[in-house]
């Protein structure tokens, strides 16, 4: 969204200029001065490459009804890097599933964790205190957390992460310790068949 904001800016303000530019042109014609043509650019949007992807996985794709089942969120990158933060929201529809709880088994431990049943949202916040940060290796899984759920209906559910577009702002991000900038991440939802 923030983006779009940018880039809407950028072309008013290209409109501005070219309108500028048009009087100045025509105020000029009237008088019989030369006019001296410059060629502008319209500017490009570049997509910055993921660098990093969080991952949802299920060790089956069939789930019961009424028994539990696991969903482990991962994240892989694409060069070493250490990072200072990482703000994980997980989607689900709690119409459809009961997520039980959410457990910590990869050794990093958030700083806050919720489950809002009622938003449908797992919330789990980690800020490494670590001046070095918290090391990401490059194609090693690091285990973020495991979501224990309930299918209540037959169907697919689907997990996703959750990137703001449809959750009331509640974003992912990644937050990369040298820069504190934003790391860019791909990540697919886990859609489980429930029988």
């Amino acid at each position: 969204m923030e983006k779009n904001k940018i880039l809407r800016g950028l072309i008013i303000l290209v409109a501005v200029v070219v309108i500028l530019e048009s009087v100045i042109i025509i105020g000029r014609l009237g008088k019989g001065e030369e006019i001296a043509v410059f060629k502008t650019e319209t500017p490009t949007v570049v997509e910055k490459q993921a660098e990093a992807a969080v991952m949802l996985v299920s060790s089956t794709e069939k789930w019961s009804k009424g028994r539990m089942g696991k969903v482990d969120v991962d994240v892989t990158v694409t060069r070493d890097m250490a990072v200072d933060a990482i703000d994980l929201f997980v989607k689900y529809d709690p119409e459809k599933v009961t997520v039980n709880r959410v457990s910590f088994e990869g050794g990093i431990k958030p700083t806050l964790n919720k489950i809002s049943q009622e938003k449908g949202l797992v919330i789990a916040n980690y800020l490494i205190t670590e001046k070095s940060g918290m090391p990401l290796t490059i194609a090693e899984a690091t285990r973020l957390l495991t979501i224990e759920a309930t299918p209540k209906v037959s169907g697919d559910i689907q997990f996703e992460v959750a990137t703001g577009k449809s959750t009331d702002g509640s974003v992912t991000m990644i937050i990369e310790n040298e820069k504190s900038t934003e790391v860019e991440f791909n990540s697919l939802p886990l859609t489980v068949n429930v029988l």
